[in-house]
């Protein structure tokens, strides 16, 4: 090795790992003991209560198997504490092979125990990559006096949990601070006048926790310190009720757009694949690496539509805003949209795209072998573009519907379209050399600007309009109410009085009108209302936009461009919206 070092290679390594081990500046270490790469991403927030279920599934089963908990560690005839427990489970999550590597008469630290931390499992992963590759966890145990983990080191079985497994805390999801090496016998300390140190960290709302009977929950970082105190001792006689606020709701899939893309991992097997099949590895990596930045765009642009957009429900409950996150995902395949990704080194870009297409090409005959025809349902050419440019378009056409995307590097940016005009109006742009305007730095931008809008000002105000209309017909429904229900008074017809409207506010909070200043008028038995504008219930009508002199329609012309930047700071989220106005 360069270090000086003399290694065995096993038969069994991976190809792709030799090729990685001999190449310098490839960025990625050679993994050459024949052992499977540990899944080196950090896991997402839903991933956890998953592994911890299973964690405490694997103490159980060390339980049946021995008698005990593993909670009080692997152990000398001393006493001495050697190797955590997260090392005695591992038999039973399947990593039975990596245990029999342990010295298990060796505390973690020794020459040779200390070498397999880098193997960290990765049911012990967490959410923070940096504590993910330096071999920590944050999967503890309580431990201290009347806990699962005393510090005499005495064996725990759950029949001593007098408190009900139900009722008494196993495995802890601690805050990154208290985060331990995994092999190292170090869990939480636990402190009955600060039962919560080491739980609670910056931006977290609450923190989950495995239950001796297998169960996860995730409680609230504002539970009562007195009460989590009595789930962590198993003896103590007390039987803590769990309130409404005291649990939270387990964090559950991301039900949106990128949720198509969770799970998809390239591994070698794919490289091997896609290397056999013409693709020059080396180029994509130099592509990675030294040709494009770290930042990407995503653009809706000025066009005729067939689907409209309603960003309403992204800010709704967890359902629906999956579902609208589906909705525009499905808008921006089939609109005019682009995304943009700054180039670093035009050569190293140029030269990837160049062996892409040479990729592309070579794919014909697997193409006939999967049944789809090449230009029926797959097809690829070049677009007919001014120099240097130079622009591609993939065709696949299925069920009669055709669907292109385009590609192409402009200046220092490399382009993803699904309409050429964008491509050209950007061309134009770097051709007079316009900039884009720059922001405040921001791990994400969000900016919307009016300036070619015409295409589209018909569907937005329209969505605004029914929005106005909604809101209205919801006023008509109050005021009907409250004037039915009024018992000192006989219902009336015609505009509702300065008394009725009083009334509608003290009932339902809020004081009603029309958007788009039309006036009520009662039904003449009172039972109904309706609007000059929007009509009733029973005859609705619907303006193609908002009344111009109504509040939305003097900020619609006044638009003039919103720009939202949105940046995660060590004390939370940061997001600055800044409105540009037309005089």
């Amino acid at each position: 090795m360069a270090d000086g070092t003399v290694r065995t290679v096993p038969p069994d390594v991976e190809p792709v790992e030799l090729v990685r081990a001999f190449d310098p500046a490839d960025g990625l270490p050679g993994h050459l003991d024949g052992s499977p790469r540990p899944d080196a991403r950090p896991k997402v927030p839903f991933e956890v209560p998953n592994d911890l279920k299973q964690i405490a599934l694997a103490m159980h089963s060390h339980h049946d198997a021995v008698g005990h908990l593993p909670t009080t560690n692997i152990r000398d005839k001393n006493g001495q504490a050697l190797l955590s427990w997260r090392v005695a489970i591992l038999p039973y999550i399947e990593q039975d092979a990596l245990y029999r590597q342990f010295k298990l008469d060796e505390p973690w630290d020794s020459e040779h125990n200390k070498k397999l931390v880098a193997r960290m499992p990765r049911i012990y992963f967490g959410t923070d990559e940096k504590l993910n590759a330096a071999g920590k966890t944050a999967y503890l145990v309580p431990s201290g006096k009347n806990t699962l983990s005393p510090p005499d080191g005495a064996k725990q079985s759950l029949q001593r949990v007098t408190d009900g497994t139900s009722n008494t805390v196993l495995v802890v999801v601690a805050d990154p601070e208290s985060a331990a090496v995994w092999t190292k016998p170090d869990d939480l300390p636990f402190d009955p006048k600060d039962p919560l140190k080491g739980l609670i960290g910056p931006g977290r709302d609450g923190f989950d926790v495995a239950m001796a009977d297998g169960s996860v929950k995730r409680l609230s970082v504002r539970i009562d310190p007195p009460k989590f105190a009595a789930l962590v001792t198993p003896t103590g006689g007390e039987a803590p009720g769990l309130e409404p606020g005291d649990e939270l709701t387990t964090p559950g899939p991301v039900r949106g757009p990128l949720d198509l893309f969770r799970g998809v991992r390239v591994g070698p097997e794919d490289w091997r694949v896609w290397e056999e099949a013409g693709l020059d590895l080396n180029t994509v990596r130099r592509f990675l690496r030294d040709g494009v930045g770290d930042q990407i765009g995503f653009h809706m642009h000025d066009a005729p539509r067939l689907l409209d957009t309603d960003l309403s429900g992204l800010f709704g409950d967890e359902e629906s805003a999956g579902l609208t996150g589906i909705g525009v995902l499905i808008r921006f395949g089939f609109g005019a949209s682009s995304v943009s990704i700054p180039v670093k080194d035009a050569k190293v870009v140029d030269e990837f795209l160049d062996g892409l297409d040479k990729f592309i090409m070579a794919q014909r005959a697997n193409l006939r072998e999967s049944g789809l025809a090449w230009r029926r349902e797959f097809d690829f050419y070049r677009v007919p573009f001014p120099e240097p440019h130079k622009i591609r378009c993939v065709v696949i056409n299925m069920a009669g519907l055709k669907w292109r995307l385009y590609w192409g590097r402009i200046g220092d940016g490399l382009y993803i379209v699904t309409r050429p005009f964008i491509l050209e109006d950007i061309a134009a742009a770097h051709a007079e050399g316009k900039k884009p305007t720059k922001t405040e730095p921001a791990h994400a931008v969000l900016r919307v600007r009016p300036e070619n809008w015409r295409e589209v000002l018909l569907g937005y105000n329209l969505g605004w309009a029914e929005g106005h209309r909604s809101a209205c017909h919801a006023n008509l429904e109050m005021v009907a109410n409250v004037n039915r229900g009024w018992n000192d008074k006989r219902p009336a017809g015609g505009a509702p009085d300065a008394e009725l409207l009083a009334r509608v506010g003290r009932v339902y909070g809020e004081r009603p009108f029309c958007p788009d200043g039309g006036t009520y008028e009662l039904s003449a038995d009172g039972r109904s209302c309706r609007c000059s504008v929007h009509g009733g219930h029973d005859d609705p009508r619907q303006p193609r936009g908002p009344d111009p002199a109504s509040k939305t329609g003097r900020l619609l012309k006044s638009f003039g461009g919103l720009t939202a930047t949105i940046r995660f700071e060590d004390d939370g989220l940061r997001v600055v919206v800044t409105m540009d106005r037309k005089e």
